[in-house]
């Protein structure tokens, strides 16, 4: 039960102006964090899908890197989402 590591995420990526959606699918620490736009001038955009998976090993902590997991996410969305601020016109959601 990462309940702990599912509000640290969120509340990282909503300070990251994120908009995000908790208990996702009625999964206790699932969530859905949003940035950018998939429709525009009715026209579809793309829309990347990342998986943050974080578990750990009951007294054993993260001892299969599943900590490092969710920092790569992380790290991916934020620079997907730099990548979407930069652009002239909105290019997508991730």
């Amino acid at each position: 039960q990462e309940v702990r590591s599912s509000e640290a995420i969120i509340g990282f990526l909503v300070s990251r102006e994120f908009t995000v959606t908790k208990h996702y699918r009625g999964i206790k620490t699932a969530f859905k964090a949003e940035f950018g736009e998939n429709e525009f001038g009715g026209k579809k955009k793309p829309n990347i899908c990342l998986v943050c998976r974080y578990d750990a090993v009951r007294k054993k902590g993260h001892v299969n890197g599943n900590n490092l997991v969710v920092q790569a996410t992380v790290a991916a969305a934020l620079g997907l989402k730099a990548v979407i601020r930069a652009s002239s016109s909105k290019i997508g959601k991730v």
